[in-house]
């Protein structure tokens, strides 16, 4: 009986060694798993784009949000019946907080930005900013009307669709917004950051989702509140411009590089 429970006592003894061993093992060697997600965040970091890539993937980009913008009418109001007097006598009290939101936003992710050592280019600043700052606003304004129009339509009266109760207008707002939020999120996570943009996030920066992404959420609110609520007309020019003024200073931020350099 003794030497059956020594040898229980042995065993069991002999099994905590084990797994002591193996939990060991397996904190010194990363799993095929975890080698590989470690790779992938390494190889996100140190990724450089090509810089004609970088700008000819912009080209294209832009030429997609030209064409749109063309075919969703987002031109006209630019074009069409501006005065530098009607544009004065336009601002409210909501483009002034929009601008301030969207300083504000460029602030905080300045806060998590570096340049990396690279020149300033004013003529990549001035490229990036217009060209972005008004063609992919069409895209975002797009998308909105993808989610608003679907909901708008089925939902209207079947007499007239261009009438939209107050309750289905708020409703295929807030899905409209839920369709720009998601295209958003897609474009910037696929495109800009791993194709476009050179490295820029400082390796101790905060995490997008606590101070990035609640501030991008309440910029682009001010922005549809200018664009739909706070003006009699669809101010497509203010949103352009709030766009271009955060791509600006985003662009400075992190030195993005020439369209001329190699």
């Amino acid at each position: 009986t003794t030497i059956k429970r020594s040898g229980k006592l042995t065993q069991v003894k002999m099994g905590k060694d084990y797994n002591e061993h193996k939990q060991q093992q397996m904190h010194l060697t990363p799993s095929p798993s975890r080698s590989r997600i470690n790779k992938k965040r390494m190889s996100h970091d140190i990724y450089e784009p090509n810089n004609r890539k970088r700008w000819s993937r912009m080209v294209v980009y832009w030429l997609i949000g030209c064409l749109v913008g063309y075919w969703k009418g987002y031109f006209s109001p630019i074009f069409h019946g501006q005065t530098t007097q009607s544009i004065v006598e336009g601002i409210t009290k909501w483009h002034v907080a929009s601008l301030v939101v969207t300083c504000q936003t460029s602030n905080i992710f300045h806060a998590r930005q570096s340049n990396y050592g690279r020149n300033r280019s004013w003529l990549g600043i001035i490229v990036f900013a217009s060209m972005n700052g008004t063609l992919e606003t069409f895209l975002f304004l797009a998308t909105f009307d993808v989610g608003y129009d679907c909901v708008a339509f089925f939902m209207s009266p079947a007499t007239d669709v261009t009438v939209v109760p107050y309750w289905t207008k708020m409703i295929a707002k807030l899905v409209g917004f839920t369709t720009f939020s998601i295209y958003s999120a897609i474009i910037h996570d696929k495109f800009w950051l791993p194709l476009v943009f050179p490295q820029h996030l400082k390796p101790n920066a905060t995490s997008f989702h606590k101070s990035g992404l609640p501030a991008i959420i309440v910029m682009s609110i001010f922005w549809l509140l200018i664009l739909y609520d706070a003006t009699s007309h669809e101010n497509v020019l203010a949103v352009c411009i709030l766009h271009t003024i955060f791509n600006a200073l985003g662009s400075a931020d992190i030195c993005l590089p020439s369209p001329m350099e190699e």
